[in-house]
């Protein structure tokens, strides 16, 4: 049921002016995927959210999808184990202000990006709605935080540092 539901979403988006593409699946990518281009203010090119439907879930969820939301930063934790748990303690704080939780980095390549699960009823109208609002609160918490998850990714600011420079008051507040 993926494809008919991420085609729905697809053509939902882009009545609402945003850009959106069916991926079909492939032996490389088995899983049909919906990608939605975010444009950047900076010089770094889009962020792409890719909305998967998780068919394995399908049958444990009557009634209802598991569906992904995955956004890789292009940000990579460098290899300093302190540095890591740096960040990773700023990404679990900043998860703990969160209305979706998402932010995390991969252990393997130290890729920081922001992941979310939901659980969508199977309904037209529930998938557009649900879909559309979470790409657009995904990209918000993406944009509000994106300044202190580089700084300490890349090693310029520790997480005490990042976290008063956040701009943020109640990432602020937590240091102090």
């Amino acid at each position: 049921m993926a494809v008919p539901y991420l085609t729905l979403v697809g053509d939902y988006l882009e009545s609402e002016d945003m850009d959106a593409r069916l991926v079909r699946a492939t032996d490389a990518q088995p899983l049909d995927q919906l990608v939605v281009p975010i444009p950047r203010d900076d010089e770094q090119g889009d962020w792409e959210v890719t909305v998967l439907q998780l068919p394995d879930m399908e049958d444990d969820i009557e009634g209802a999808s598991a569906v992904q939301f995955f956004v890789p930063l292009g940000i990579t934790a460098g290899p300093d184990a302190s540095a890591r748990g740096e960040l990773a303690r700023l990404l679990a704080q900043i998860n703990n202000l969160l209305a979706l939780i998402g932010f995390s980095y991969r252990e393997i390549d130290g890729g920081v990006v922001f992941r979310h699960m939901a659980i969508i009823p199977d309904s037209p109208a529930a998938w557009t709605t649900t879909v559309h609002e979470t790409v657009f609160l995904a990209v918000y918490h993406i944009e509000q935080f994106i300044e202190p998850i580089t700084a300490v990714a890349e090693g310029r600011a520790s997480f005490e540092q990042a976290a008063r420079e956040s701009g943020d008051p109640r990432l602020a507040a937590s240091v102090e």
